[in-house]
């Protein structure tokens, strides 16, 4: 028998060329399709970066425009605690008019019989009197009575001195009286909202 030869091998040459161009083609296809979504995910990416951004931008924005508000607030507090200072002093200075009226008006009806002031000096809240009296009786009563007087308290005496007046013994003395603000403002205040 004869042997009849086939040669396969253009055949077999063919298949592989035909193989080799499709993985070629696979691989180009897989490359083109790796590329494309590359290319999605950095322009998503990019894309939420820029919107990031944006809104990074606009919160640095409000946020300094708060700043701005916040100083503006600031500064409103500042003036107005600096008017609200303001209105205490003057509000104290107004109750504290009403002191030397107090004073004068008082003296009169606590000064007992034989004692005359020749002088009254009133530094803040402190009152210095110095007068006349009879004895050291009479200056006894008008402690006494400057003491139970809803307007002054704490009465310390600073000297008594016998002296001549007229021919007449008598007794020159000074003490100091402390104003008792709390009940003359307590009573101004009331006076004025009975008048209103």
């Amino acid at each position: 028998m004869n042997s009849i030869d086939i040669d396969l091998l253009p055949w077999r040459e063919a298949l592989r060329e035909e193989r080799r161009q499709r993985f070629y083609f696979g691989l180009g296809g897989v490359t083109l399709c790796a590329a494309l979504v590359v290319a999605t995910g950095w322009w998503w990416l990019d894309s939420l970066l820029a919107r990031q951004t944006a809104r990074n931008h606009f919160l640095e924005q409000e946020i300094a425009q708060l700043d701005r508000q916040i100083a503006e607030i600031k500064s409103l507090e500042s003036l107005i605690a600096g008017i609200l200072a303001r209105k205490e002093v003057i509000e104290s200075l107004q109750l504290r008019r009403v002191e030397p009226i107090a004073v004068v008006d008082a003296l009169p009806r606590l000064l007992p019989e034989g004692v005359a002031l020749t002088q009254l000096e009133r530094h803040d809240a402190e009152v210095t009197l110095r007068g006349l009296a009879r004895s050291n009786g009479t200056v006894s009563e008008l402690m006494r009575a400057l003491e139970s007087s809803p307007d002054f308290h704490r009465v310390r005496l600073i000297e008594t001195q016998a002296t001549e007046v007229d021919r007449q013994s008598g007794v020159q003395f000074a003490l100091v009286v402390t104003i008792d603000r709390a009940a003359i403002e307590q009573r101004t205040t009331q006076k004025e909202g009975a008048e209103r």
